[in-house]
């Protein structure tokens, strides 16, 4: 049990990093695409 919890809190910390990050682009994407049009 304590094998998946960690297994769980690692996937979880993962999908926090590929949020922020995804996050990160959109708001990126976002503000450059503005300065272009």
């Amino acid at each position: 049990a304590g094998g998946a919890a960690q297994h769980d809190h690692a996937l979880a910390a993962q999908a926090r990093q590929w949020g922020a990050w995804a996050g990160k682009l959109v708001c990126n994407r976002l503000i450059f695409g503005g300065l272009h049009h």
